[in-house]
Formats: structure tokens, sequence, C-alpha cells
């Protein structure tokens, strides 16, 4: 101990460190993540990305959804909030979303969302769902996802792609949502019997009302 010591005192420093535990990354598939407004079949991603083994907290996350699946000019990535063990909150304007998931190495996910003020929703959003695992992240992409004022839910399934070097899947370590403004609703077509009629067609509708009434009028000259 005194030879630590003086050791110590002369400059020297120690570091005891363990050897670095391998990951197994898998390139990821679009089916690792599902998605569906209650009351409808969840749907694939549309993109991805990972697994890699670049990780960190949602500031580096959003770089990477950025790289990843592009950036739009007055309409940026906004994180919304992060899973890790308990149900989390988060907004996007005035939109307030609630996400929880399943800390296993695959499961479900939950989102809700409430729209108090009536002015965002029925809307639509493109989503980026993070997800980590050990030492690993991958991110999914969706595209222009409706969601309504009723129902306010929306369930998934997810599976992370990082195995241990002994070929175990590993446990989701926490899961982040990033959203932007997605495509504007189409407006729909008005109703045919509240159509008015145009101008022309009314002028056509007139002179065939009168070419009619001199017919009956010759007729009763006869």
């Amino acid at each position: 101990m005194k030879t630590l010591f003086a050791l110590l005192l002369s400059g020297f420093t120690f570091s005891f460190t363990t050897p670095a535990q391998a990951f197994i990354y898998e390139m990821c598939s679009n089916d690792d993540v599902s998605f569906g407004v209650s009351g409808t079949s969840p749907a694939a991603a549309d993109s991805c990305f990972g697994w890699t083994n670049q990780y960190g907290n949602p500031t580096v996350e959003k770089s990477m959804v950025e790289s990843a699946f592009g950036t739009e000019l007055d309409n940026a990535w906004v994180y919304v909030t992060k899973f890790d063990s308990a149900t989390s909150t988060g907004n996007y304007g005035e939109v307030a979303f609630t996400l929880t998931a399943s800390n296993n190495s695959q499961g479900g996910w939950k989102l809700s969302w409430n729209d108090p003020t009536g002015h965002t929703l029925p809307s639509q959003f493109d989503f980026a769902v993070v997800l980590k695992a050990g030492q690993g992240t991958g991110g999914y992409f969706f595209d222009d996802v409706y969601l309504p004022v009723n129902p306010n839910t929306g369930i998934g399934e997810f599976e992370v792609g990082i195995m241990n070097n002994r070929g175990i899947d590993l446990a989701l370590s926490h899961m982040t949502l990033f959203l932007r403004e997605g495509a504007e609703i189409p407006t729909p077509p008005d109703d045919p019997k509240n159509v008015p009629v145009p101008g022309t067609l009314t002028l056509l509708a007139g002179a065939l009302f009168g070419l009619r009434r001199k017919s009956s009028q010759h007729l009763i000259g006869l």
C-alpha cells in the first residue's frame, strides 16, 4: 500500500478496465417497428437506419434522424419525448403526447395524444422513432401519419436489432419520438347536391325550356 501511495505521489496513474463487450449489429428492416391508430392495422415503417454503434442523447439522435430522413425548410424535426422505463410525456406545439413501451428486446408500444385547444388536430405528421439498446441505435421513419381527434391513441410493435456476443437480443433501453409536420389533409370534394349549377348550364336549361314552350304553342295552333 505504501508503494502504491508513493507511485501516485510521483505522478503515476492507474486505469482498471475490462475488455470491451462485443455486440452484433443487424441491418434494420422497416418491419422492425410498426404503428397504427387504434382501430386500424399497424403498418411498418417507410424507411429506417441502423443498427449502428452511434448513440447518445436526444440531440445526437436528432442529428442522426436529420441525416437519415432529411430536413425541410421551415419544418424541422422536433424532439417530443423519450421513454426510458416509465410513461413519458411531451408536446408538439399545442398537442400533448404520452409514450409507453415494453422494456424487452421486442414488444408493444403505445402513443396517445390530446389537443386541448382543438386548433391542431386532425393533422398529419412525419414520425421518427429511435430505439436504443446496449451500445446501438436504430431509427424508423413513418410518413404522413394521420392523427384524428378521436380515437386519440395508437399502438405498434418493435424489435431491437442488436445482440451481445452470445447471440442474445438486448432489451430496449429507451425509445425517442421526433415529429415534424406532414402533408396537408386533402379537402374532401363538395357534395354534388350542394354544388351550384354553372351559368352556362343555366342558360342551356333556359334555352331548352324556351324551345319546348314554342313547340307546345305550335301544336296548340294546329
